[in-house]
């Protein structure tokens, strides 16, 4: 007797990349003690998923730079912004990329991560902002390591069309993982 090993369909792959990428945005969120409105997960439109999410505001001082006090939120706002891109390349290849893979790439999110940063690190040059991004890229790539679980998890739930509130999103994640007041502090 032979077993025929299933292949996915382009769709499905699509879908199973989707999901970890929002699951990986959610349980960092999540992990933060931020409020999750929802997670929507649009059939067939892959920029129509999102993650609703009530995050700390961070106090800008008069250049635009990021005030000292709120540089441990904007240090989160990061780590979270990169979860996702992160997840999302674990579930496509298996293991998670090395930071050279999506440099040049990643997106909305890693774009969002990499302005949060220059304005974090204000006139100190771009090494600064790549520096910043790379340690913080480094406590994400190991809290999704230890927590991979729960990523995958909830990206189970998140099926195409789903839209998970947050007592759904509590009750999936709460037996993986616990709360932090930070992540990348």
């Amino acid at each position: 007797m032979t077993t025929k090993r299933k292949r996915r369909t382009s769709a499905e792959v699509i879908a199973n990349r989707r999901a970890h990428h929002e699951a990986g945005h959610a349980v960092v969120a999540w992990v933060l003690g931020w409020e999750i409105g929802s997670i929507e997960m649009v059939p067939k439109d892959r920029a129509a998923a999102r993650v609703v999410l009530k995050t700390p505001v961070l106090d800008e001082l008069p250049d635009g730079s990021i005030s000292p006090g709120s540089s441990g939120d904007a240090r989160d706002h990061v780590c979270c912004a990169l979860a996702g891109p992160l997840a999302e390349a674990r579930a496509e290849r298996g293991r998670l990329p090395t930071w050279y893979l999506y440099l040049d790439g990643g997106g909305e999110d890693v774009a969002a991560a990499r302005h949060l940063v220059g304005r974090l690190v204000g006139t100190q040059g771009p090494e600064a902002v790549q520096r910043h991004m790379r340690e913080l890229e480094r406590w994400t790539r190991q809290w999704l390591t230890a927590q991979w679980s729960a990523v995958s998890a909830l990206a189970a739930h998140l099926t195409p069309g789903a839209v998970l509130d947050a007592e759904t999103v509590d009750r999936v994640l709460w037996p993986h993982v616990r709360r932090s007041p930070s992540l990348c502090r």
